[in-house]
């Protein structure tokens, strides 16, 4: 009878613990007697300790969430600070690379008249390859636009044939300049026979020497010659 006395007791000071934060000792001395008192204060001490212990343990995990909060702050600054000092490193090098590039590039064309070119003397390629290689040194084919500029190339030229910008691809008759899609503005073809679009399938044009001049001539584009690049500089 004592011990289900004892257990009711407990129960009705942990509802009321949970209710009331447990009532001062002087309180329950008087509701349940001194023995009964006596029985259960241990357990209420108890009970005590473990809400201390919770609370001080919910502290605790709050200022270790906090620390390690900024904990990842401080490793977030401190990558954001790197990354942005490798950008500025990477801008820095793209920068350099480019002027590098500008510069090998302006070496390897040279002024004639009023124009940069480079003259390809010893690589020979057909009509599409050498367009490609003219755009990977950052030009385009040669487009003489009249006839101080065949001139003034000419006079650089070592071997017989060579590359330049204009072809009829698009329309058999019409020679357009590559570099700008328009028709080509300066034509001088080396006998009146020309162009003669041969076997029907000459569809690109190249500077042919025939007694040290220099003039144009309808070729297959698959031939491989020598080429002229152009290109601007600032």
């Amino acid at each position: 009878m004592r011990n289900i006395l004892i257990w009711i007791l407990i129960s009705v000071i942990v509802v009321q613990a949970s209710k009331e934060n447990c009532k001062e000792s002087s309180q329950l001395e008087s509701s349940c007697g001194s023995y009964c008192f006596k029985v259960v204060r241990p357990i209420l001490d108890h009970a005590k300790m473990l809400q201390s212990r919770v609370e001080n343990d919910e502290v605790f995990e709050k200022n270790v969430v906090r620390q390690r909060l900024e904990h990842i702050e401080a490793l977030l600054h401190e990558f954001n600070t790197k990354f942005n000092s490798l950008e500025r490193t990477i801008q820095q090098q793209e920068a350099q690379r480019n002027d590098m590039i500008k510069t090998v590039n302006k070496l390897a064309f040279e002024k004639i008249g009023s124009k940069y070119y480079y003259i390809e003397q010893n690589q020979r390629l057909n009509w599409f390859a050498a367009a490609h290689k003219c755009h990977e040194l950052g030009g385009h084919l040669a487009s003489l636009q009249n006839l101080n500029d065949l001139v003034a190339v000419s006079a650089k030229l070592k071997n017989r044939f060579y590359w330049i910008d204009i072809n009829d691809l698009a329309k058999e008759g019409e020679y357009n300049s590559l570099t700008t899609g328009l028709r080509a503005s300066f034509l001088k073809w080396y006998c009146p026979d020309e162009p003669n679009n041969k076997d029907n399938n000459e569809h690109c044009v190249q500077l042919r020497e025939v007694n040290k001049d220099y003039t144009m001539n309808d070729v297959r584009c698959d031939e491989t010659c020598n080429f002229i690049c152009e290109r601007e500089f600032n």
